[in-house]
């Protein structure tokens, strides 16, 4: 029953645009931080796990502050989790600067630790810091629902070929973890992945050098075509898994 789900999970999502694991991942975390934000955003293991990790990464962050805003209440579990871990991060600061022996009025001293060395090690003044706790999420939630399209389409009567072939496809990340992980026990599903994406790549390719000729001056009066005009978006969906429609000119993306 559970590889079925994973398999109709994995249909839905490539009927999506972009990478159709980029999308089942974005759903994955999403629902994982509503998850903590209702129900176990004072669980102490959670926080733990949290804590170690200095908090999320800056995009598990956002959409975290994303989902609470939009239920319309108090941003409660964004306070709750960064004004202990403010505390945290805080008192670990002030010691180390304890160990550091800074001294305001002493710059002799400041200069001698300012001009050493730093030494190698991974670990920073805070000792050793845990993955954001999605990403681990998202890492083993993509292992699994690979594993499942690589046994799918390695079958002779596989659901998901028609559904892959009409797709956005495979983003590079996606199908470079799917072949590292399973093109040795999945032979046929991975000439599968990767004849598709070598079609699609030069399909695109094709494309984007009509697109390129038709933007000299000597060739302007020829029209592009619609699929010259937006092969640069399909290639860039391949190589970060967004979709097509996220490359565009809005205020609000841009940094």
């Amino acid at each position: 029953m559970a590889f079925a789900i994973t398999l109709i999970n994995l249909e839905d999502a490539m009927k999506q645009s972009g990478c159709p694991l980029c999308y089942l991942n974005r759903e994955v975390a999403k629902h994982s931080l509503e998850s903590l934000l209702w129900e176990n955003v004072n669980d102490p293991a959670t926080r733990e796990n949290i804590n170690a990790a200095l908090g999320f990464c800056p995009t598990h962050t956002q959409l975290l502050v994303m989902i609470e805003l939009s239920n319309s209440g108090p941003v409660l579990g964004v306070n709750l989790i960064y004004e202990h871990l403010a505390r945290i991060v805080g008192d670990d600061l002030s010691h180390a600067r304890r160990r550091l022996g800074y001294n305001p009025f002493a710059k002799s001293r400041l200069n001698e630790l300012l001009i050493k060395k730093p030494r190698k090690s991974k670990n920073s003044i805070f000792g050793k810091k845990e993955r954001c706790l999605i990403c681990k999420l998202v890492d083993q939630t993509d292992l699994d629902f690979l594993a499942a399209l690589f046994e799918d389409l390695n079958s002779d009567k596989s659901h998901l070929a028609r559904a892959l072939l009409k797709s956005d496809g495979l983003c590079l990340k996606h199908l470079e973890i799917g072949l590292e992980n399973f093109a040795s026990r999945y032979a046929k599903a991975a000439e599968l992945l990767v004849t598709d994406s070598v079609k699609r790549l030069a399909a695109q390719s094709e494309r984007m050098k009509e697109y390129i000729r038709k933007c000299n001056w000597e060739y302007r009066a020829e029209k592009m075509t619609p699929e010259e005009a937006i092969a640069w978006k399909k290639a860039l969906t391949f190589f970060t898994g967004l979709p097509a429609s996220e490359f565009d000119l809005r205020s609000d993306k841009l940094i």
